[in-house]
Formats: structure tokens, C-alpha cells, sequence
């Protein structure tokens, strides 16, 4: 009744609807709208109000520190590339250090996923944009070096995550994405076990981890035609 008197249109009344009556199980599968998940209502309130951010790719550089033709290559399953490489690039806006400066971001990043080879523009060129910006205080990158040590004992350390933080009394939220969805786990359902299996897996990337500084060098050293060895 209360969306009727509002002059709800069918579509978004049906939309609440189904919010209304969605379990509160403690996770929460949204499906990509284009293919990739970077106008995600869900994602994009939580994102706006997140304190602290700390993600972790052993595959791919994470979105919000892709170039845009990096970018374009990872997007190119979507069914419209150049409205999809839009979205992402204006979603990284929002996090420009003018207008969130308060928001401190980590991006772990496998060292496997910025391997290159002497031909690869594309690779190159979003290297060096990591290089250039790793050690940027609260927007950092940390390498995690492929020698390692119980990378395979940690699960979820063979798949990407997200950890945002809030203010309290926000509770932490958690995502990992697939191709077609993206899943979020809230840990202020139930007890919070879901989040806390990532409190381990974010401490033990911050012991085997590159500091910031030795990643902008490592990173430098790997775009530096006279230093860098080819496939490393």
C-alpha cells in the first residue's frame, strides 16, 4: 500500500518486494545486470560508505585498480564492452583521493597476475600504473610473492575477495565475484563466522606480503626494459 501512495512504478515496487522477502540467511547472491558487477546497487551503497576496503586477486588485477584497457580486456565478455569499461572507470572515480580520503584501501595482488611479456602494451602499461601509485598512503598495492609459503593451506587465498569495513555499527562485509554474480556474506547475521575465516587470511597476507615500498621497486624493476626479465 505504502509503495502504491509513493507512485512506485510496477518494476521497482516488484524489486522491493522481493527485498522485503529475501531471507536474512547472511549472504546474498546479486546477479551482474551487464555481465560484470560494477553497477551493482548493493555494491556501490556499500562501497560508498566503506571505511576500509582490502582485496586479494591471485588471478587478475582487481577492478578498481585496472586501467582502462586492462580493463577492456577483462570486460570483453560482456555483451556491450565500451558501456561496461564506463561503468568501471567511473566506479574508480568515486574512490579518487579528493573526495574519499578518508577511505584506506589494500589491493593484495599475486605476483602471477602481473606476469608479462615483452609484447604485451597492454600488460605493461597497467604495471607501471601500479608502480606508480603502490605506495600511496591509504590506496596501497602489496605484491604477494609466488614463493610463498601456505598460500594452498589458506582456501580462500585460491579465490579473490573483497573485505569492506564501516563505522559502527555496520557490521564487516565480504564478496567474491564469478563471471555472473556476485556473492556478498554479512557478518552481522549470526555470529559473524563467515567474516571471521577472511581476519586470518588478511593477517597472514600482511605477514608474507611485500610492503608497499618494496612493490613499487618490484614493480618498477619489472617495467624497466633494461632490468626486467621477460615472463618472470
Amino acid at each position: 500500500m505504502a509503495l502504491g501512495a509513493l507512485n512506485c512504478d510496477p518494476e521497482t515496487s516488484a524489486r522491493i518486494n522481493r527485498l522485503v522477502r529475501e531471507p536474512a540467511a547472511g549472504w546474498y547472491v546479486r546477479p551482474h545486470p551487464r555481465q560484470a558487477p560494477d553497477d551493482l546497487p548493493m555494491l556501490a551503497a556499500h562501497e560508498r560508505i566503506a571505511e576500509t576496503i582490502t582485496s586479494y586477486d591471485p588471478l587478475m588485477v582487481p577492478a578498481l585498480r585496472q586501467t582502462e584497457d586492462y580493463a577492456r580486456a577483462a570486460l570483453a565478455h560482456t555483451t556491450d564492452v565500451d558501456h561496461a569499461v564506463r561503468l568501471r572507470m567511473r566506479r574508480q572515480r568515486r574512490f579518487d583521493l579528493r573526495f574519499r580520503p578518508r577511505c584506506r584501501m589494500t589491493f593484495f595482488i599475486h605476483e602471477n597476475a602481473v606476469a608479462f611479456t615483452e609484447d604485451d602494451q597492454v600488460m605493461h602499461e597497467q604495471v607501471m600504473a601500479l608502480a606508480i601509485v603502490a605506495d600511496i598512503p591509504g590506496h596501497q598495492v602489496r605484491l604477494v610473492p609466488a614463493n610463498s609459503s601456505g598460500i594452498l593451506g589458506h582456501p580462500p587465498l585460491r579465490q579473490p575477495v573483497t573485505v569492506m569495513t564501516f563505522t559502527r555499527p555496520i557490521a564487516p562485509l565480504s564478496y567474491t565475484e564469478t563471471t555472473d554474480s556476485t556473492v556478498f556474506t554479512d557478518a552481522g547475521v549470526s555470529t559473524g563466522a563467515d567474516h571471521a575465516t577472511y581476519q586470518p587470511l588478511l593477517e597472514h597476507l600482511d605477514r608474507i606480503a611485500l610492503t608497499p615500498a618494496e612493490t613499487a621497486t618490484e614493480l618498477h624493476r619489472r617495467v624497466d626494459p633494461a632490468s626486467r626479465i621477460p615472463n618472470r
